[in-house]
């Protein structure tokens, strides 16, 4: 289980606290796995996922084929 960096964990909720360690452990998992794993919707998940991203925490990689 890897900790947050820098103090990280003490701004965000629990949910997205939880949605970056499992994308920590597992980078490619799915949003549905994710809703899954945490017991709330999609949209949710969604929603965390866009705050996460304004706020420059987690960025989309793109993987060249």
């Amino acid at each position: 289980d890897k900790s947050l960096p820098n103090g990280l964990g003490e701004k965000l909720g629990e949910t997205q606290q939880n949605i970056i360690k499992l994308m920590q452990n597992n980078p490619k998992i799915a949003i549905t796995a994710l809703a899954t794993e945490l017991g709330i919707s999609t949209t949710a998940i969604e929603k965390h996922i866009k705050t996460l991203k304004e706020q420059n925490i987690i960025k989309r990689i793109k993987r060249i084929c």
